[in-house]
């Protein structure tokens, strides 16, 4: 392997470097095999250490110093009572005094009070980024500023061709007509990083306006509370759904002056002879900002990523 502490460390020392390189992961598989989980994309911190060649410790202690920027990563602790993201992937789950035990193959995990910390490979190569004393961490280092070194080059090889191919369309055009749309064409091509920035900046804008509770229009706020609730009660387990709409019940309960009471509404519903009725069916129209700024928040302080589903709405 290659050795070259002083010029890998500038990774180490860049975080808007790391940023732009964290999406190689391709090259862990070129520097050594990386064993996951069966069935699943995570690896645990047991795995991340062999695969470092470095004490379970050190990467404990990494993760203690850098958790928020290998959350944003897909690092996650889960707990037991996140054990039903596994029931595809895994071929046994059972609950033990203390632990829950997860049968993935001939690979056993226990799930204690704690939970258990897993990696996705982005954040398996974040690891890389910031790990000094590991020769693995600093090959893959290595490899990755070749890669960008290359691809730096090549796109910006490309990006002077395509500006002066749409230049050479302006200065063929032969109409103001034909100008004017090789001038837009150029102008778009100029700013194109610009709108993606502004297309995230707007969905941040999104979630944080429903976080205020501001009044926003769906088309379907009703079918847009259920999508997000699926996906906080991970999908369709029955005792994290039960425990899910307890949660919003309770919240809605005790987060406003005048409290929104799902349960009892449900019940007054029953008992009056709608047997169909559930929580979400209770809710008032006026009542919908609130209830989803709530059950965003939850979703928001579970870390479970929703931009899918409020681009959707």
């Amino acid at each position: 392997m290659t050795n070259n502490t002083t010029y890998t460390a500038e990774i180490i020392e860049d975080a808007k470097l790391r940023e732009e390189l964290v999406e190689r992961i391709e090259v862990l598989d070129k520097v050594k095999k990386l064993l996951l989980l069966p069935n699943t994309e995570y690896a645990t911190v047991s795995q991340v250490a062999e695969f470092y060649e470095v004490p379970v410790e050190t990467i404990y202690s990494l993760t203690k110093e850098h958790k928020q920027e290998l959350e944003l990563d897909g690092f996650k602790i889960f707990k037991r009572k996140d054990v039903c993201y596994f029931d595809n992937q895994s071929d046994k789950i059972e609950s033990k005094r203390g632990y829950t035990l997860v049968e993935f193959g001939d690979v056993e995990v226990k799930i204690g009070g704690s939970g258990i910390s897993l990696y996705p490979k982005r954040a398996t190569l974040r690891v890389a980024m910031l790990l000094r004393d590991s020769e693995v961490a600093k090959e893959i280092r290595t490899q990755l500023l070749n890669i960008e070194g290359k691809v730096s080059a090549e796109v910006k090889t490309a990006d002077i061709v395509e500006e002066e191919k749409l230049m050479m369309e302006i200065m063929k055009a032969t109409s103001d007509v034909d100008r004017m749309i090789a001038i837009t064409n150029y102008t778009n091509y100029k700013n194109r990083h610009i709108e993606e920035q502004n297309e995230k900046i707007n969905r941040l804008d999104r979630e944080n306006s429903i976080l205020a509770g501001e009044n926003l229009k769906f088309q379907s706020p009703r079918k847009l509370i259920k999508n997000l609730m699926q996906r906080y009660c991970c999908n369709n387990d029955e005792k994290k759904f039960t425990e899910g709409y307890q949660k919003l019940n309770w919240l809605l309960l005790n987060t406003f002056d005048t409290g929104i009471n799902l349960k009892a509404r449900r019940e007054n519903a029953r008992n009056n002879g709608d047997r169909k009725s559930n929580y979400l069916s209770v809710i008032k129209e006026y009542e919908y900002p609130l209830v989803l700024q709530v059950v965003l928040s939850m979703c928001k302080e579970a870390g479970i990523d929703v931009s899918d589903i409020l681009e959707r709405a």
